[in-house]
């Protein structure tokens, strides 16, 4: 079996790995929305919108703000995850063997 250290460390590595790609797509995500937004607020400050397309692309809009809201708690979530795993990580490679095992 190989050693706890190195174990711990390419555990990490990997987890790190996973939240970093989760947090571009995340990121990505959050792009996607912000563009909905944008263009239903386009939308919506037209001039010449009949009135019930006017409410309708009003409930849109509050529905793109809160799903905004929602990808910012995941994105903010993921760069919390990402620093204390990264900071595991320099903990880790400091770490002697003898450190783990007792």
């Amino acid at each position: 079996m190989q050693n706890k250290k190195q174990f711990l460390s390419e555990y990490i590595f990997a987890d790190i790995l996973t939240k970093e790609k989760l947090l571009a797509e995340s990121e990505k995500e959050m792009e996607k929305l912000k563009l909905n937004l944008r263009f239903d607020e386009l939308i919506f400050n037209t001039k010449d919108i009949e009135g019930d397309v006017k409410v309708e692309i009003g409930y849109s809009i509050s529905s793109w703000k809160n799903l905004i809201a929602m990808e910012e708690n995941v994105n903010s979530t993921l760069r919390d995850e990402l620093k204390v795993l990264r900071y595991r990580k320099q903990v880790i490679s400091s770490l002697d063997e003898y450190d783990l095992n007792s």
